[in-house]
């Protein structure tokens, strides 16, 4: 793990009442009434690998300075480590069952053959036999690019677990899901990186930015700030659907190990852990699918967005 402390000074825009230059002696409301500094405290958790997070959450020690260790009193803290350990299985096995309508559903895809040049096999080139080059044999081999359809073969996800205490109930729908589109995707032959976030802030502003994705983010500014972010899958490793199922739909990985580890940093930032959740100013960083932090707001129909994540990724459904 690597924490990254920082202090920081923004200047932002603070909406109130100025007067009304049209209207001697009357006021109006304005988004930028004044010019105002904020001073923000930062703490960024960095974590190479899921198995670095686990190990560093079974370490965490209690904090003399906290009373209300959440991940201790609320659920059960070692069974978040064994989960986080081995896996989920029952989580799988019902990831499994929301990505089966998925399968039957799916045309089967076909790369495009791209030919290159070897020192033997194949057929032979003769302009560049006679030539005298080395490589003058014709092979063909799988290319990075699909047959048909606008994709990429790397896939880069960046999920914030990010969540108010109220939507805990809805975590395995939205994690679930999106364990479901991993597994669709590397069936299809993209390779998936897929990075963990979360995000909290204790007296801060946050404003709702749209990012490049189109997506509303809940940015801080200000106050006391703690972020996470873990490497859960490189494109070159595996599925693993247990561990998956734990990191993303499991609510007890929020609650449990982050919340573990975050409460063992030094004051202030410990006091952040159950505030606002945000979204780290990085989320959207390289990344091509995003799922931002949930606050109050409504949950999606994650099936429609699984479906339309696949068809922008260039994969084909059959008819229904």
């Amino acid at each position: 793990m690597r924490i990254d402390y920082s202090k920081t000074v923004t200047e932002i825009k603070q909406p109130g009442w100025i007067a009304d230059p049209d209207r001697p002696g009357s006021s109006k409301y304005s988004e930028a009434a004044e010019t105002i500094r904020v001073r923000s405290k930062i703490a960024y958790l960095h974590f190479d690998s899921w198995t670095n997070l686990v190990q560093t959450a079974e370490r965490s020690p209690l904090n003399p300075e906290y009373k209300m260790q959440q991940s201790r009193r609320y659920g059960d803290y070692n069974e978040a480590i064994r989960l986080g350990a081995f896996g989920w299985t029952e989580g799988a096995k019902r990831i499994r069952a929301i990505a089966t309508p998925f399968y039957e559903q799916l045309s089967r895809e076909t790369f495009r053959p791209m030919p290159y040049f070897a020192e033997e096999g194949g057929a032979i080139d003769m302009g560049r036999y006679l030539a005298g080059e080395s490589e003058a044999f014709l092979q063909w081999r799988e290319s990075d690019e699909l047959s048909y359809g606008k994709t990429k073969r790397h896939v880069k996800i960046a999920y914030n677990i990010s969540a108010s205490g109220g939507l805990a109930s809805q975590v395995f729908d939205r994690g679930g899901h999106l364990c479901a589109l991993i597994d669709l995707l590397e069936s299809q032959g993209r390779r998936v990186t897929l990075d963990l976030f979360d995000g909290a802030v204790r007296n801060g502003r946050i404003t709702n930015s749209v990012g490049k994705s189109g997506q509303s983010l809940r940015l801080a500014q200000g106050g006391t700030q703690i972020y996470v972010r873990a490497q859960l899958k490189a494109a070159d490793q595996p599925v693993n659907l247990e561990h998956l199922a734990f990191a993303l739909a499991h609510p007890d990985c929020l609650r449990g190990l982050v919340f573990a580890i975050e409460e063992a940093l030094p004051e202030p930032f410990f006091k952040a852990t159950y505030e606002q959740p945000i979204d780290p100013p990085d989320l959207e960083e390289d990344a091509d699918i995003i799922l931002t932090s949930q606050y109050l707001r409504d949950i999606p129909n994650m099936a429609q967005w699984v479906r339309k994540v696949l068809t922008d990724q260039g994969i084909e459904f059959t008819e229904e």
